[in-house]
């Protein structure tokens, strides 16, 4: 996994990411944040380890396809689509309930990350 040249522009982004491997066992969250139509940069936790291909969707994009790792570098990770393997769009239903998803589980995650904080703020308090 060398280093090698973007031949493509890429465009900054933030959109939601999803990565899956082993027949789909294994599904990850990430946040695409350059894009182009070849290749992507993506930010993932740095505790996880990519296989050398995998599937990749970017509802906002529209984007369902194999992706192989080009580089690694802690939080970020180059990917190349191969457009060769993209697979038809799915539609806005699909999308939506993805998204939806998403969001439903971010939320019980921000509220679980919030009842941390205020339980530490009221140890702080009580001290």
């Amino acid at each position: 996994m060398g280093s090698q040249r973007q031949r493509a522009n890429r465009t900054r982004a933030f959109y939601h990411g999803f990565i899956s491997y082993v027949d789909g066992a294994i599904s990850i969250r990430c946040i695409v944040n350059q894009l182009s139509e070849t290749g992507a940069q993506l930010n993932i936790e740095s505790t996880i380890t990519l296989p050398d291909r995998f599937a990749i969707r970017i509802p906002q994009k529209r984007i369902d396809t194999i992706a192989r790792l080009v580089w690694r570098n802690s939080d970020r990770a180059g990917v190349q689509l191969l457009a060769e393997q993209r697979a038809e769009p799915f539609c806005d239903d699909e999308y939506q309930n993805m998204r939806l998803s998403y969001l439903l589980a971010e939320n019980a995650r921000l509220k679980t990350h919030l009842g941390i904080l205020v339980q530490q703020v009221s140890r702080l308090s009580d001290q």
